[in-house]
């Protein structure tokens, strides 16, 4: 708007109204997007899904022979190549159904037209759960040992308590085949339930609160009273280290 007595100019926008045209121009027949993709939140798909499906299918605990875990160790020492293992078993597990016939890992991706990560593709399609939990503990041990990161980033305050010299020596007392069982439910009990406020407790004894609870069965650890919840990180970090 001018007015020719004013020395100024002054210009008035409707953008109520320029909205409206565009609006009506452009979008009057295109359907309204939902909020989480106008926001642009792409969601991954959950581990802890994706693991509690494939224990839904595959009933009976299928676990990986000591060799098998100790060629995981040796071999599988890169670790983006780890994370993206990870990744594409959390994707097979999403598309698992009940009495599928795919034997190995290999054969079920490429009904599903993806190409399995050199390394995976041969083990048995029964083993996709226990094979994620050791490529879950080789990332958490390559990220000690070598990197030096958290290996626990999302984890609350409360279940990093340090560990006494009498706790460490309780830990190096237990059976080895209990270490390596410890290792791997332990691990991927605290990457998927240590994140959210209030779910856990610090005092909760490992074992019978928790992963006896968790894997729906008992674990047979027979861990020491003292290793509660509040040490679950340390704890890790031992086993790991020795």
């Amino acid at each position: 708007m001018f007015d020719p007595d004013e020395k100024s100019r002054s210009i008035l926008f409707d953008f109520g109204g320029i909205e409206r045209s565009i609006g009506r121009k452009f979008f009057r027949f295109k359907p309204i997007l939902g909020r989480e993709l106008m926001n642009l939140k792409i969601k991954s798909p959950s581990a802890k899904e994706a693991l509690n499906k494939a224990r839904a299918v595959f009933t009976e605990d299928e676990t990986l022979s000591s060799s098998q875990l100790e060629r995981i160790q040796q071999t599988f020492t890169d670790m983006p190549e780890v994370c993206r293992m990870l990744r594409q078993l959390v994707l097979l597990m999403k598309y698992l159904e009940r009495n599928e016939q795919a034997e190995t890992i290999g054969e079920f991706l490429r009904k599903i037209k993806i190409e399995a990560i050199a390394g995976i593709e041969s083990y048995s399609l029964k083993h996709c759960v226990a094979l994620w939990q050791a490529l879950a503990l080789q990332k958490t041990s390559l990220m000690i040992q070598h990197g030096g990161e958290d290996p626990y980033p999302g984890i609350m305050p409360e279940f990093r308590e340090m560990l006494s010299s009498e706790h460490e020596e309780d830990i190096n007392k237990l059976e080895k085949k209990n270490k390596q069982k410890l290792k791997l439910l332990l691990n991927e009990f605290v990457s998927l339930n240590l994140d959210e406020q209030d779910l856990m407790k610090p005092e909760y004894h490992i074992e019978t609160d928790c992963l006896d609870n968790y894997f729906g069965a008992e674990t047979e650890l027979r861990l020491p009273e003292w290793m509660e919840l509040k040490y679950a990180e340390q704890v890790m970090i031992s086993l790991i280290a020795n």
